[in-house]
């Protein structure tokens, strides 16, 4: 049996990064701001679906917060801290530009419409993928499959 595959659909987390996102970035904040990286862990996922999924803006999510953490670090200056925390994997983005030239290349990727801008911006995702989508721009997430369609 012969396969032949048109399509490619990659996640970006886990993928095309080392590390994990919100424990790097916990970590990094903790220090900043003195609190405990399991606090700053517990305050984001408590606030981060509608995040996520497009249905607050960044600029309120961050605002939401710092307030509910209770800093007084600007929130800019944490959204820019969560912005720098991946660690990519070049090597793997390098053979994403090596399948591109066999595959339509598809991102598919549970993300925050601050952060995916940010990547597509600062790695030029569209010279690896044909197709960039992310959870905040189809407002749902995977595994629902309303994100497939």
């Amino acid at each position: 049996m012969s396969l032949n595959f048109k399509y490619l659909i990659f996640d970006w987390g886990g993928v095309f990064t080392h590390g994990h996102l919100l424990k790097d970035f916990s970590a990094n904040l903790s220090v900043k701001c003195e609190k405990r990286k399991e606090e700053i862990e517990k305050v984001f996922r408590e606030l981060e679906f509608p995040y996520e999924t497009g249905k607050v803006s960044p600029a309120e999510f961050w605002e939401n917060f710092r307030n509910k953490l209770g800093v007084k670090m600007a929130a800019r200056e944490i959204q820019n801290m969560f912005l720098n925390s991946y660690v990519v994997n070049f090597p793997m983005l390098e053979y994403a530009k090596e399948l591109k030239k066999k595959y339509k290349l598809i991102l598919l990727t549970n993300s925050y419409e601050d952060m995916f801008d940010f990547l597509k911006s600062k790695y030029q995702l569209e010279e690896y993928f044909d197709f960039l989508f992310s959870s905040s721009d189809i407002k749902d997430k995977k595994p629902n499959t309303k994100i497939y369609k």
